[in-house]
C-alpha cells in the first residue's frame, strides 16, 4: 500500500502519517533482511521436503540423521522434528503383513469349568502359542501351566500342530 501511494506521487512523511506509522518503524522495514539463523531455517526447511519427497516413510529421526551426514554438522533429532511439524509432514508407515496359520476346530468351544472354582490345586491348563520365526516359518509351543503355583509345569516346540506337540505335565 505505502508503494503504491509512493507511486502515485504522494510523500512518504505524509504516508506514514496518515498510516500512524512511526518513519523509524518504515525505515528499518526497508533495511530489514532475515538472520543467519532463519535464512539456515529456511534452508533446512527445503533440505527436509526434498528428503521426505524422496522416501515418505522416513521418520524425524533418519531424516536428522541422513542430514547430519550430507551436511556434517550437529543437528539434534528434535529440530528436525519440529521442522517436519512447521511443514506439516510425517512419515508414511507400511505395516508388514504375515500371514498367520489358520486354526481349524472339528467341536464347537467348550464352556469354561474353571471359572467358578475355589480351589485351583489339582488344575493344569494347556496353551499352543505360533510363533515366527526369522526366515518367516511358524513353529508351535505347547505348554502345560500350574495356575496355582504360577509355573510352566512342561513344553515343547514342533513344526506342525499336531498330536505330538502335545505336552505331559511332571
Amino acid at each position: 500500500m505505502i508503494q503504491d501511494q509512493l507511486s502515485r506521487g504522494h510523500r512518504i512523511t505524509v504516508i506514514l502519517r496518515a498510516l500512524r506509522i512511526p518513519s523509524s518503524t518504515y525505515y528499518d522495514w526497508l533495511r530489514w533482511h532475515p538472520k543467519s539463523r532463519n535464512r539456515r531455517r529456511i534452508k533446512l526447511k527445503e533440505l527436509v521436503q526434498v528428503l521426505w519427497q524422496r522416501r515418505k516413510f522416513y521418520g524425524y529421526v533418519r531424516i536428522a540423521k541422513r542430514i547430519r551426514k550430507l551436511l556434517k554438522c550437529r543437528l539434534s533429532d528434535r529440530t528436525i522434528w519440529k521442522v517436519m511439524r512447521e511443514l506439516g509432514i510425517q512419515s508414511t508407515m507400511y505395516r508388514k503383513r504375515s500371514k498367520k496359520p489358520t486354526t481349524t476346530t472339528d467341536m464347537p468351544q467348550k464352556p469354561n469349568l474353571m471359572r467358578h472354582l475355589a480351589d485351583l490345586s489339582e488344575v493344569v491348563t494347556t496353551d499352543i502359542t505360533y510363533i515366527q520365526l526369522i526366515n518367516q516359518n511358524w513353529v508351535y509351543l505347547a505348554t502345560a501351566y500350574d495356575p496355582k503355583a504360577r509355573k510352566v509345569l512342561a513344553w515343547q516346540v514342533g513344526q506342525q500342530m499336531t498330536q505330538d506337540l502335545a505336552v505331559a505335565p511332571i
